[in-house]
């Protein structure tokens, strides 16, 4: 296809994902198509090298970013970092383990646990303290 078309559906795309001050939708790459991912869909985000994983409930996928830019565009109040390397949408969250003492593991609703490591734990604490009884 023309480069114009293409320049055409990326400024859309842009558009679409920077609408709010918030991300909504994460566009992916893959081949020849254009994967649109609606960000509330995501149940975690784990760094994995130059990458990150998005995993949601059809599987996962791969975006070239870092989990730092990734957590600086998601929404606080749904979306939580627990560790150097995860953050987690506090929607598909099942439990909180007590690990050792000071630590927690943060168990989603599919059975993945994470660590809840000690540096990010009053983000959870603030969480919970405003949305629970």
């Amino acid at each position: 296809s023309d480069g114009g078309d293409q320049r055409e559906i990326r400024e859309l795309l842009e558009k679409m994902t920077i609408s709010g001050k918030y991300l909504e939708w994460v566009t992916i790459r893959k081949d020849e198509r254009i994967i649109l991912l609606k960000v509330e869909e995501i149940h975690w985000v784990e760094a994995r090298g130059n990458y990150v994983y998005l995993k949601t409930v059809e599987g996962g996928h791969m975006l070239r970013a870092t989990i730092n830019s990734i957590e600086a565009k998601l929404d606080p109040d749904t979306f939580v970092r627990v560790n150097r390397s995860t953050i987690v949408n506090l929607h598909y969250i099942k439990e909180l383990q007590v690990w050792r003492p000071g630590e927690y593991r943060v168990v989603m609703r599919g059975g993945k646990s994470f660590a809840f490591t000690r540096g990010y734990r009053e983000h959870m604490e603030a969480f919970l303290k405003n949305k629970t009884i």
